[in-house]
């Protein structure tokens, strides 16, 4: 279970997620607690907050009370401490008549009762009057003040006393009117001071207002949440209680399924109250086909309820464990086989097969869940990691008729959920095909584990879906002497109907006239399911002229759905995936749309689509082995070749290739066939009938355990324990890898970091230098532009005395005198 603490300040405990506005300890969140939580919707198990909800203002509260609410699991608790306005106030007016009365001994207990009523909603600094009372060198009622504050009042006396504080704080507030006025609204909205107070019946009212139930007042050592004693949050170790004058209340989160999830009140011999358990409600084929059956119960008037590992409807009536908050509550014996199926099962897996194989612990006992108790009969279905033989044999003591509906073959055998044609389990699962390795024979264990659990009981009543899984149950070891009754699915035929061709086309946007081919399963990729064998009849098949002339003119189209094959893209010719599809209108479509489904599994027990295809009047192709080979009628719904016949298979699509028109029947007789033996009716009228028959045939006083068989029992707590702890040892060795590996990384990530700070600080000293040589070069700059300057300065000084010389009369004279030098010389050459 996950508990969250809020506002912990420095009380709280390592085992919760504690959260506060500042950290105050390595386990201590750091969060401003006015903003969301900082966690998913139904995180927590339980929500705890001491003294904090004070704080919060009026407007504040309800939407702090709403986040909590929303972290919360549904039935999880809500405990809130605050302090107790009303035993504050009661005690006040004790006070003040006692005190008025003459007790001078009271005096002083009235002096701190009021400092408790107001000074942490009034004060404009850190621990207010109330520290200046503790600070005191004497206090003059220390035990009255201990009384009321618990553990938490001697602690800030033992911290305070003797300090003296008095007006000191004073001194530290500003006489400028503004800057006192800014440092007080600082400080009151730091979240030291109380916004509000609150007593029993504001903080239920409140409480309500935000979303909770069963909202009351606890004693501070009491509460719903599970140990809670043992975290001393609100009563410590030496039995004293934290903050004595506080209010605790709790409240839960409501549970809208597990309120709903409840049988109705009327008694009828003729209405039978069921449940139908399962691991999921509606994800997968098993899971859809027990809803179905819960669905056509409900339908003709039966009370049945249906009780899940895992849920996904919104039905009201399906509720899961973690809704009844089972799912946290497990065996801790088997908590050391986790790693069986990761490192012992699914990492050591021989070619065989790829279908799951599944170890049925650790488990969840639904044997204390009032409604199962309540039940006439209780109804198994496909339980993987949900129910083992120990948990089944619990609800089989209840002394109650049980029926298991079988899905697959995995209830009888060592863990497979289909053999590939082993037939071990009819003897005891030894030498598995489907492991490579087998060290403890885990699969004989398995077996051993069922045979020793449930073989002492009388009142289990196996059902299957098909006369071939009939046939294997009846052959098994564990199930060869029970009540083995055979009920086809059901299936609801106003959803699965037919929808004209021509509209169904136009809804998928195929062309009106094209034969459609359909092929799909929820696991494309299982060996079991024959693709590869379909994809090899395909490639024969278009070999064909005709096929690849109709391929050409695109008037064939294929299509395909589920979770995929990897094969189908190496096809040479147009297959359209729709991918996994939920919509069960959307698969009438399809479904109604397609001239015919391909069905090429080796091993099946009913598949719903071949249910679902034939009620939308499309008829089945599939192989004549496993629920298929007694459920088509060859030649009149569908087509049953030879098992792993891939020419025969070639040849039946071949002919509805090029010849549609003549198979339009065959669709029409499986539609009356569905509608006949296969309605949500029909089926529950069936099982009605059959719990009926347990009701009249078993009583409480019959069901009683055979003699303990003398077959030799492997012992569940050494051998199981043996392969737990070897599957440990892989995990452990693999753990041990990875963390060599990690570890190895983090040195040549430290030898990098090493590196990259030498680099680092190198390009410092280069940068320190590059600095050193800029400041030289400017400073060099600097002088020139001086020099530049000075240069310039002197340059226009010459050129302003050159024009004083100009303008000079010497100047005047001399160049009067160069005319005339020049005049005469000009004559005297011109002369001679």
């Amino acid at each position: 279970m996950r508990y969250l603490n809020l506002g912990c300040g420095n009380h709280f405990h390592p085992d919760w997620v504690n959260i506060d506005f500042q950290s105050t300890g390595t386990d201590v969140i750091t969060h401003d607690l006015r903003k969301p939580i900082p966690f998913a919707d139904n995180t927590f198990d339980a929500v705890y907050h001491s003294h904090l909800l004070e704080h919060f203002s009026r407007s504040e509260a309800k939407p702090f009370l709403q986040e909590c609410l929303r972290v919360l699991r549904p039935g999880g608790v809500l405990r809130i401490v605050v302090p107790d306005l009303e035993q504050i106030a009661r005690e006040y007016l004790r006070i003040l008549e006692e005190t008025e009365n003459g007790f001078e001994k009271t005096a002083h207990d009235y002096d701190w009762i009021l400092l408790e009523m107001y000074d942490q909603a009034v004060r404009h600094q850190p621990g207010g009057d109330m520290a200046k009372y503790l600070s005191k060198n004497q206090i003059p009622n220390e035990d009255y003040v201990i009384k009321r504050f618990g553990y938490e009042g001697q602690t800030l006396i033992e911290n305070l006393k003797g300090k003296n504080l008095e007006d000191s704080q004073n001194q530290a507030i500003s006489e400028n009117t503004n800057e006192a006025a800014l440092a007080i609204g600082h400080f009151r909205l730091g979240g030291e001071v109380h916004q509000w107070m609150y007593d029993g019946y504001s903080l239920r009212r409140l409480l309500r207002e935000s979303g909770f139930n069963d909202v009351d007042v606890y004693d501070p050592s009491e509460s719903q949440i599970p140990n809670f004693s043992n975290y001393y949050l609100d009563v410590l170790e030496n039995g004293q209680v934290r903050k004595p004058d506080s209010l605790f209340v709790e409240a839960s989160k409501p549970n809208d399924v597990v309120d709903s999830w409840t049988f109705g009140t009327e008694n009828s011999q003729e209405i039978l109250k069921t449940i139908q358990i399962v691991t999921y409600d509606i994800q997968g084929g098993a899971a859809r086909s027990a809803y179905r059956l819960h669905q056509g119960l409900r339908l003709i008037g039966q009370d049945s309820l249906m009780l899940t590992r895992y849920r996904k409807s919104e039905d009201q009536f399906v509720c899961s464990a973690s809704d009844l908050s089972l799912a946290s509550v497990l065996p801790d014996e088997y908590s050391l086989y986790a790693e069986i199926q990761l490192n012992y099962i699914d990492n050591n897996r021989t070619d065989l097969s790829n279908t799951l194989f599944s170890y049925p612990y650790p488990a969840i006992d639904l044997a204390n869940v009032e409604q199962v108790k309540q039940a006439d009969i209780l109804n198994l279905h496909w339980v993987a990691w949900f129910q083992s033989a120990k948990t089944i044999a619990s609800l089989l003591a209840l002394g109650k008729p049980i029926v298991w509906t079988l899905h697959d073959m995995a209830a009888f055998t060592g863990g497979c959920h289909y053999s590939a044609r082993c037939d071990q389990y009819q003897a005891d699962c030894s030498e598995c095909p489907q492991l490579k390795a087998d060290k403890y024979n885990l699969p004989a264990l398995i077996l051993e584990d069922k045979l020793q659990h449930l073989l002492p009981y009388s009142n289990l009543t196996i059902v299957t879906p098909s006369k071939w899984l009939a046939e294997c149950a009846r052959k098994s070891s564990l199930f060869r002497n029970n009540r083995i009754e055979v009920i086809p699915y059901g299936l609801d035929i106003e959803v699965f109907k037919p929808i004209p061709k021509e509209i169904a086309k136009r809804h998928l946007g195929l062309p009106k006239d094209s034969v459609v081919l359909l092929f799909g399963a929820d696991s494309n990729g299982e060996k079991r399911k024959g693709f590869e064998l379909l994809l090899e009849a395909l490639c024969q098949c278009f070999e064909n002229s005709l096929v690849q002339q109709k391929l050409q003119e695109g008037q064939i189209r294929i299509l395909n759905f589920g979770h995929g094959c990897s094969s189908l893209d190496s096809l040479g010719f147009p297959i359209t995936s729709l991918g996994h599809i939920t919509s069960d209108e959307e698969l009438s479509y399809i479904y109604s749309a397609s001239n015919v489904l391909l069905l090429p599994s080796l091993e099946d027990n009913l598949p719903n689509l071949m249910l679902e295809s034939m009620s939308c009047g499309t008829p089945v192709f599939a192989f004549s082995t496993g629920g298929m080979k007694s459920f088509i009628k060859d030649k009149k719904t569908g087509v049953l070749v030879s098992p792993e016949d891939i020419l025969g298979f070639s040849e039946a699509i071949l002919d509805i290739l090029l010849d549609p028109e003549k198979y339009l029947w065959m669709g029409s007789k499986a539609r009356s066939e569905i509608e006949e033996n296969n309605s949500l009716k029909h089926q529950a009228n069936l099982y009605t009938d059959l719990y009926l028959d347990l009701l009249n045939n078993y009583q409480k006083s019959d069901v009683h355990k055979k003699q303990e068989s003398e077959r030799s029992i492997y012992s569940e707590r050494s051998g199981l324990r043996d392969v737990a702890i070897e599957s440990g040892r892989i995990a452990l060795l693999k753990e041990r890898q990875l963390t060599h590996d990690l570890r190895q990384e983090v040195i040549d990530a430290q030898i990098n970091l090493q590196q990259a700070k030498e680099t680092f600080q190198q390009t410092q000293i280069d940068l320190q230098q590059t600095q050193a040589d800029l400041q030289q070069t400017q400073a060099d700059l600097q002088q020139t532009q001086a020099d530049l300057q000075q240069t310039q300065a002197d340059l226009q000084q010459t050129q302003a005395a050159i024009l004083n010389m100009e303008m000079s009369k010497f100047w005047q004279i001399r160049k009067i005198w160069i005319l005339v030098k020049t005049s005469i010389h000009e004559k005297f050459f011109k002369s001679d």
